[in-house]
């Protein structure tokens, strides 16, 4: 289904909508510590949703060097720390992205393999979803014999859920896999083997 997206509120419109749900909660916009919080809210949302800004053809764009050394090994990005939402509950995601690729001609600056699992993570966010843009991205930008990328990431909606009950401990992990990772068993085996021990 497309969202017509082109014609959002005003800030004071979504101003005016957070303190509606300040009056909802239970508490009122009006008093002392809360005039300015409408304002922080969008000033937060802002930062933590920024990934709907994010350019995914701008990637491409002086980040992506030359293999000149003719690199055919594994490259590895471990634990490349994450924050999104939930797209069902709004709720906290936090998390983990690793990442390998094996280059042709291309490599990818390190700094940009952050920018684009924040560009992803960044808004309302299923990880699945997630998973699968990095790894497309990654193959789109730069050809490589092959992707992986694997995200653990820790939900706040399922501590808060399950049964009424505050609980901790629950991560989830999803895998995709594209070129050469997909079908050569050897190659994701040593991928997850260098994760389990830091290589």
């Amino acid at each position: 289904m497309s969202v017509d997206v082109s014609c959002p509120p005003s800030r004071e419109q979504a101003e005016d909508a957070v303190r509606v749900l300040i009056k909802w909660i239970g508490d009122s916009a009006e008093r002392d510590g809360l005039l300015m919080t409408p304002s922080r809210v969008l000033d937060m949302y802002k930062k933590t949703f920024s990934g709907y800004g994010f350019d995914e053809d701008a990637v491409s764009k002086g980040a992506v060097l030359s293999n000149d050394a003719g690199y055919t090994d594994m490259i590895v990005a471990k634990g490349v720390g994450f924050s999104s939402n939930c797209e069902h509950h709004f709720s906290s995601v936090q998390g983990t992205a690793n990442i390998a690729y094996i280059p042709r001609e291309k490599i990818l600056g390190i700094g940009r393999i952050k920018k684009i699992v924040d560009g992803f993570s960044r808004r309302l966010q299923l990880q699945e979803r997630m998973t699968v843009q990095v790894a497309e991205l990654l193959e789109k930008v730069l050809d490589p014999i092959g992707v992986a990328v694997l995200i653990e990431g820790e939900h706040m909606c399922v501590e808060c859920d399950i049964k009424k009950m505050w609980t901790s401990g629950f991560r989830f992990q999803t895998s995709h896999m594209l070129g050469v990772f997909k079908d050569n068993n050897e190659l994701r085996r040593e991928f997850f083997t260098r994760l389990k021990l830091g290589l």
